[in-house]
């Protein structure tokens, strides 16, 4: 499942907020980089599933980023 931050505390990550930061109740880019690392330790592979066609909350400054939400298109 994809581990991109959310909107809130509760979530499948379908709806990331921040898609290139890892959500801090799964403990944030430290805790996920100490997973990858013991992961591989042991020999196994991590694959994460990323979702970049849609996002959360349209609030978000990610909506915001080329005026697309201002143009009457993204409402």
């Amino acid at each position: 499942m994809p581990v991109a931050e959310f909107d809130g505390n509760v979530d499948w990550g379908y709806t990331g907020a921040y898609p290139y930061a890892v959500e801090q109740a799964y403990g944030g880019p430290d805790a996920f980089k100490r997973f990858v690392n013991s992961c591989h330790l042991r020999g196994i592979a991590v694959l994460l599933d990323v979702v970049y066609n849609h996002l959360g909350p349209m609030d978000l400054p990610l909506w915001q980023f080329d005026g697309w939400s201002e143009n009457g298109l993204g409402a």
